[in-house]
């Protein structure tokens, strides 16, 4: 049994280290299937198909093993920790979601975004917890093949049972590609799609991660549909499939957790004995690397207006290992003038938006930049660098200032700006928050993933009728 485990995991493995030898089509023992699902998407009414869910999360707060998306009920608090790992929402119209929650023990780009897609679907539709294996660095662990084999025997014996429509992984990288996905979906026939993946050029893999890089590859390879937010990764995930079989989604969050909050901002002005100073806020893991070198940039410009005369309190929201280090920056280069507010509650952070006059993040390297979604949402006007992230979710001139990277006294200049053209602060405001609830509503965002997944689940059931007829 052992010898017979070993096999079927390296048959299914090795493929994804040698993918430019061998790649083996996800749906290959129905090829007329897989020609007739990838057609161009088309508005069709059908019945509420079940979705089959695989979602792999990253969690702050606690791991998946053994946790469902899907729950009896509503918790109080929507906490998905609360769910149990065998029951299921059943509704009048479904979608039946096998899900395999892979196990990781750290905090992701996207993990929570994850999770408000998970606890959107649920609503409506069944998700199921198809396994609890952790993928995480496994290519590096040998003994993890034969526990994969496992993992994939039990999935495909239960699965079955729950009658899924379509396969869905979320969030998966080359420190934990999808082991499970691929090989899952081809044997069950069923629509095999990524939310949110991560795809890195190939002149930035190293060792030890380049299997990983090449197990990931395989997978979106194998992937029939893949929705990304990233514009960024849309052009990587381009040269690997076709262009049709990637959606591009803007980022998106809940509105209504951000809403400007008038009693919040008196209330903090007064604590902060704020008198006539301008109130620059800027949120972000104080962890070594870009984010340090962001928080310092906004604490260096700060001071230079100081020394050009302007008023100015910086909030910093955010803790992490590089703390101590921009306290001691910020005691040096704006004494008295700088409040560390540490961690804060997602749940607590309009607060601190609607205290503030402009939201400062310099954004090196980010992938989306949720920080500027929330403070449009709540009403600020954002300075940023056009570069990265910040370039998807501000619109520039209009709800708030992007410099170029290579220009960094602009940034400081536009920071100026805002701060003393009151009317032009003014409207920034008001555009961010409609812009926001207009072109960043999750639930908008959410609800055209529903529709095209149930577009897809309709044109692979007609195409096994079809299939079915002519035999």
């Amino acid at each position: 049994m052992l010898k017979q485990a070993l096999r079927e995991t390296m048959r299914s493995i090795v493929p994804g280290f040698f993918y430019s030898l061998h790649f083996q089509n996800p749906l290959r023992y129905n090829k007329p299937l897989v020609d007739l699902c990838r057609q161009p998407f088309i508005t069709s009414d059908c019945e509420c198909p079940l979705i089959v869910m695989n979602i792999s999360f990253y969690l702050p707060f606690t791991s998946l093993s053994g946790i469902s998306a899907s729950q009896t009920g509503t918790a109080a608090d929507g906490d998905p920790a609360s769910c149990s790992p065998t029951t299921a929402i059943h509704s009048d119209q479904h979608v039946h979601a096998g899900f395999s929650a892979v196990d990781h023990d750290h905090v992701v780009r996207n993990g929570f975004d994850g999770m408000m897609l998970c606890d959107f679907l649920r609503r409506r539709h069944t998700l199921h917890v198809a396994s609890g294996y952790c993928s995480r660095l496994a290519y590096l662990k040998p003994w993890q093949y034969v526990r994969l084999a496992g993992e994939r025997r039990k999935t495909m014996h239960l699965l079955p049972s729950t009658a899924p429509d379509v396969w869905l992984s979320c969030h998966c990288d080359e420190t934990a590609p999808d082991l499970l996905g691929p090989y899952c979906s081809q044997r069950l026939s069923l629509p095999y799609i990524i939310y949110q993946p991560l795809q890195t050029s190939t002149d930035r893999q190293r060792l030890p991660t380049y299997p990983g890089f090449l197990l990931n590859r395989y997978a979106l390879r194998a992937a029939d549909l893949i929705f990304t937010n990233w514009r960024s990764d849309r052009q990587l995930l381009g040269q690997l499939v076709l262009q049709q079989r990637v959606y591009h989604l803007a980022p998106r969050i809940v509105p209504d957790d951000f809403t400007f909050d008038l009693v919040s901002r008196r209330a903090l002005r007064d604590q902060w004995s704020t008198g006539e100073r301008r109130i620059v806020m800027t949120a972000a893991m104080l962890r070594p690397g870009a984010k340090t070198v962001g928080v310092q940039k906004v604490i260096d410009s700060c001071a230079e207006l100081h020394r050009r005369g302007l008023d100015i309190l910086l909030i910093i929201a955010g803790d992490g290992l590089d703390r101590a280090l921009l306290e001691r920056h910020g005691r040096e280069k704006l004494p008295g003038n700088v409040i560390f507010l540490g961690k804060v509650p997602r749940t607590e952070l309009y607060r601190y938006y609607s205290a503030a006059d402009v939201f400062a993040f310099p954004g090196i390297r980010e992938s989306r930049g949720m920080v500027y979604l929330e403070a449009q949402a709540a009403g600020l006007p954002v300075v940023a660098f056009g570069d990265w992230g910040a370039a998807d979710t501000v619109i520039h001139e209009k709800t708030g200032l992007l410099a170029p990277a290579v220009q960094p006294k602009l940034f400081t200049d536009y920071l100026e700006r805002i701060l003393t053209r009151r009317d032009e602060r003014i409207a920034m405001r008001e555009a961010a928050k409609i812009h926001i609830r207009a072109n960043h509503d999750a639930a908008a965002g959410y609800r055209l993933i529903e529709e095209i997944v149930a577009d897809l689940v309709a044109r692979h059931r007609r195409a096994h009728r079809r299939l079915s007829a002519g035999r």
